[in-house]
């Protein structure tokens, strides 16, 4: 067994794969020990969604390459903390017109305030109301992750072992 890891296109195609199972979701945390892994593991979701579903994927590990078209940008760390719009943070993707990146922000994101922040509920509204997906890419084990997922329809583990 090695201990290589996978290219980013499996991922991107495993996400691909589990898409379908989102069709009624409108927010979902993507998480996993490999923060490079689930974000490929979003984009895929993204990527299959039908174009007329416009969907976010939301960077909450920190300046995750994928998830970080420039450096120094406002994101989610603003629209939490600062109360900016999230159509003011969003890029869209050149490849997928209805698919948009949400970048941490400048600072420190995975933070338990960051996860437990009462807006989620505002957002996750949102994206519900004009069936609308958001995809929120989290460190496995971040603090207040829980919190989290409480407040979205589902959870995409990648790479995960079980809970024992």
């Amino acid at each position: 067994m090695t201990s290589e890891p996978l290219p980013p296109e499996v991922w991107v195609e495993e996400g691909r794969r589990v898409a379908a199972g989102l069709d009624d979701v409108a927010a979902a945390v993507v998480t996993g020990r490999d923060p490079d892994a689930a974000a490929a593991v979003a984009l895929g979701i993204a990527r299959a969604v039908p174009r007329e579903r416009r969907v976010a994927v939301a960077d909450l590990v920190g300046q995750l390459r994928l998830l970080t078209p420039l450096d120094g940008q406002a994101g989610l760390l603003e629209c939490l903390r600062d109360g900016e719009p999230v159509s003011a943070i969003g890029e869209p993707l050149p490849t997928a017109p209805n698919v948009y990146v949400l970048p941490s922000g400048r600072g420190p994101i995975a933070e338990r305030w960051v996860f437990e922040s009462a807006r989620w509920e505002r957002l996750v509204a949102g994206f519900r109301e004009v069936d609308a997906l958001l995809l929120l890419v989290a460190p496995a084990h971040a603090p207040g992750l829980d919190a989290l997922i409480r407040r979205v329809d589902g959870v995409v583990a990648v790479d995960l072992p079980p809970v024992e």
